[in-house]
């Protein structure tokens, strides 16, 4: 939850914090990189309106939509960002 952020820097926000989850080396018990990634839905209250519950679910729904068109990814109403 990010307060006074509008969507767009959100989505850069979210957009930062995926890859920095990809850039993360973590390694198994054979010393093997495993590669790792991270979907984010971002909703915001301008466009739900200002109760929790709403915002909320609405981000659920673009987490889902993120992971079913392929995950690693940030998806909001804007679609996906790129930083």
């Amino acid at each position: 939850v990010l307060s006074h952020t509008d969507l767009k820097p959100a989505m850069v926000s979210a957009e930062r914090c995926r890859q920095a989850i990809c850039d993360t080396v973590i390694c198994n018990d054979d010393n093997e990189a495993l590669q790792i990634s991270a979907s984010f839905g971002v909703a915001s209250s301008t466009q739900c309106g200002y109760q929790a519950e709403k915002i909320v679910r609405q981000a659920d729904k673009y987490l889902y939509q993120a992971k079913g068109q392929g995950r690693n990814q940030v998806v909001s109403i804007l679609n996906t960002v790129t930083v």
